[in-house]
């Protein structure tokens, strides 16, 4: 018995060592570039306009991949910059005809992470990503900055869900942000910064039109709802603003309001009590204020 059982461990023994042997060498000959590239080509498929440069990948246990560097770019121009990534396939899909993946980052101090479903290279069809996120710095999105030339700080979370079929792409999110700062490039009622406790959006992008269907703030100097469209173009005619809402001013914001506007204008209206109406028209580069 006692010669069996060394006979048994000494087999344990040398599986395990020849397990070891085999994942050091399948880790040395991992087709890390080969893998990149056929990576590459199958996320430059999710939309026409977006493109996904990897810096390099290493695999992971359970099966997977890790890569490092990713920069995501929108017409050239840096949209997001993920430190690492990690990526974990469904293994039934790999032999299907939908390759279907979760995904992990950490991003701007935050976190992403979702599931994506994708089409063989060549063939587009239909492809969904669906992400949550918590946690991000609006402060450090690259695109963001560009998108918008005022100073805005905050901590953003949520989800989005982005769909293809054929030439039909779209995207939905509910987005979050908290303990936000807003430093307008021009004073509004002397007003240059706006800080707000809580904001709540849901939105839809289609054809380079962002569709706000409702946006509710809740800040230190007002609260407000907002909905409307913004264009989203290159051109200066397709950064069009169509926005309206109202805003209930708290009293230090009120008091500045009435002695900004001539007497009268605002008659009856009670701080925190009653809404002003206003609209929003110009373009993203010239946004021009009216009040109803």
């Amino acid at each position: 018995m006692k010669f069996d059982f060394k006979i048994k461990r000494k087999g344990v023994w040398f599986t395990l060592y020849v397990l070891a042997v085999t994942l050091v060498f399948l880790y040395i000959l991992f087709p890390s570039t080969a893998l990149k590239i056929a990576l590459t080509e199958r996320l430059n498929q999710i939309h026409p306009d977006i493109c996904f440069a990897i810096a390099k990948l290493k695999p992971l246990l359970p099966p997977g991949v890790k890569l490092y560097q990713v920069n995501i770019l929108y017409r050239g121009a840096t949209l997001l910059d993920l430190d690492t990534v990690k990526v974990t396939p469904d293994l039934l899909s790999l032999v299907g005809s939908r390759t279907k993946v979760k995904f992990k980052s950490r991003v701007y101090a935050g976190r992403l992470n979702g599931q994506a479903q994708l089409n063989p290279v060549g063939h587009p069809g239909r492809q969904t990503v669906d992400c949550r996120m918590a946690g991000i710095e609006l402060q450090r999105i690259t695109a963001l900055k560009r998108l918008i030339p005022q100073k805005i700080s905050g901590l953003l979370a949520g989800e989005f869900t982005y769909r293809t079929a054929g030439r039909t792409r779209s995207l939905t999110a509910h987005l979050t942000v908290t303990d936000s700062r807003l430093e307008l490039a021009d004073p509004l009622f002397n007003q240059q910064v706006l800080e707000f406790k809580a904001v709540d959006a849901s939105v839809a992008l289609k054809n380079e039109t962002l569709t706000v269907q409702k946006c509710r703030l809740k800040g230190n100097q007002l609260d407000a709802e907002i909905s409307g469209t913004i264009g989203l173009g290159d051109l200066g005619g397709q950064r069009a603003l169509n926005l309206k809402g109202s805003v209930t001013p708290h009293h230090v914001l009120m008091a500045q309001i009435k002695n900004s506007l001539p007497a009268g204008l605002l008659k009856g209206v009670k701080t925190g009590r009653q809404a002003i109406g206003f609209k929003i028209g110009g373009t993203l580069d010239d946004p021009g204020l009216s009040l109803n």
